[in-house]
């Protein structure tokens, strides 16, 4: 099983991001750190990926806003590895 929409401390979640596999690790679920509107959450992921056992997937919450001010979320996830050039 996979929980795609996981918030850290990095935004406005609860747990820090740290502590976050160690939770998951108890149910087996892999989980998608996509914190709002930064990517430190994705970040880590990629550099802790099997932290406990478990599977973090990169990803963010982007919040998006229209002409009226009225606002919206899209959530990213990917599970490609990405090479810096």
């Amino acid at each position: 099983s996979c929980d795609l929409h996981i918030h850290s401390t990095c935004s406005d979640g609860a747990v820090p991001i740290e502590r976050l596999a160690s939770i998951a690790a108890r149910t087996g679920a892999a989980i998608a750190l996509s914190d709002h509107d930064t990517l430190l959450s994705a970040q880590y992921a990629y550099a802790h990926t099997g932290q406990d056992g478990v599977e973090l997937i990169p990803a963010v919450e982007l919040t998006g806003y229209d002409l009226s001010g009225s606002t919206g979320c899209i959530c990213c996830a990917t599970t490609r590895t990405w090479t810096a050039r």
